[in-house]
């Protein structure tokens, strides 16, 4: 159960975090 709680939480987390990453490179190319 734990771990099925830990996913939840943290699955958002890590997608918002490769989309800011993802978004932050594109910039940078950009510039």
């Amino acid at each position: 159960m734990g771990w099925q709680r830990a996913n939840v939480i943290a699955g958002p987390v890590v997608e918002a975090l490769e989309a800011r990453i993802l978004l932050e490179a594109v910039n940078e190319s950009q510039v």
